[in-house]
């Protein structure tokens, strides 16, 4: 079961936390998450670029997604992805 806890996903310092058992569900419940957001990938939005940060100093690992509306705008997606970061299926 994964489980999603608070933040807006707007910073590293307000990331939205991903509890889930392996990399699959992490990933799909961010794709999830952002969908909810945004709307439909490849329709309202499409992934411009994913970047994944290892933050050793606060031992946290963070996905970012920068994603790209309609109208060429990016925004970025904080997750901290610690939880399930390296676990597979």
């Amino acid at each position: 079961m994964v489980k999603v806890i608070g933040g807006k996903g707007t910073s590293k310092e307000d990331a939205i936390v991903i509890e889930a058992a392996n990399e699959t569900e992490g990933v799909e419940t961010e794709y999830m998450i952002a969908e909810e957001i945004f709307g439909k990938e490849n329709i309202d939005w499409h992934l411009f670029q994913q970047i994944l940060d290892n933050d050793t100093e606060n031992k946290k690992v963070y996905d970012t997604l920068i994603i790209e509306d309609n109208k060429e705008i990016q925004y970025e997606l904080w997750f901290d992805v610690t939880a399930f970061y390296g676990k597979y299926e």
